[in-house]
């Protein structure tokens, strides 16, 4: 995963969670082929019976030898190259999008000739939820939804195991918050007479003073 490697990220930046695109992004979409499949068919067995059907087709369309029975081959086939060719475009559509956090930023990349990264930024973020339907409640996907700073907003698409990204984006905010506070500024006495005794009690607001 050419985009995974450490020429692509930033000084001191790791990669600490790989969210995964879940397998029903091309399931679904299969699914949506297979019942228009299904509609046509059913279409062509009610129209089969009625003859003004094809007398409908020979007036408006001008098909002198037109029958529902002699194009229903044709119509199969067509139908059935489009489900091969949106399957093939929705497999390869999978193997291109890439999901990844790091310790500063979250990433999606898409696309392969033309390339769309996005990227977002994690102390900018404001909340993270998740909207499941009732198929990723039974699959276990779901998006998850990033809403920052500004209005701004960022959408991880049919994500396996939605609220363990959810959880793990939140505990690296909090570490990174965490390294922050004790990586600071030593605080400033105002009583010019108290001293910190040991450097291990600054965490946070804690300070130990004589």
């Amino acid at each position: 995963m050419k985009f995974l490697k450490r020429k692509n990220l930033a000084d001191l930046e790791q990669v600490l969670y790989v969210p995964v695109l879940h397998w029903m992004f091309v399931v679904k979409h299969v699914i949506r082929t297979f019942l228009a499949i299904f509609v046509i068919i059913s279409v062509w067995f009610i129209f089969s019976m009625e003859k003004n059907f094809d007398e409908f087709m020979k007036e408006f369309f001008n098909l002198q030898n037109f029958t529902i029975n002699n194009y229903f081959f044709e119509i199969v086939i067509i139908w059935f190259a489009i489900f091969i060719c949106q399957m093939v475009y929705y497999i390869f559509k999978y193997q291109l999008i890439k999901y990844k956090v790091t310790n500063k930023r979250l990433i999606i990349k898409k696309g392969f000739f033309s390339t769309e990264i996005i990227e977002f930024p994690l102390d900018r973020i404001e909340s993270i939820y998740c909207r499941q339907s009732l198929s990723g409640l039974l699959f276990n996907y779901a998006n998850v939804v990033i809403n920052g700073v500004g209005g701004k907003s960022m959408v991880y698409y049919m994500v396996y195991k939605p609220f363990a990204l959810r959880r793990r984006v939140i505990e690296i905010i909090e570490k990174n918050k965490l390294i922050t506070v004790i990586h600071g500024d030593v605080p400033v006495s105002v009583n010019p007479d108290c001293k910190i005794i040991d450097k291990k009690y600054l965490c946070g607001n804690f300070v130990k003073m004589s």
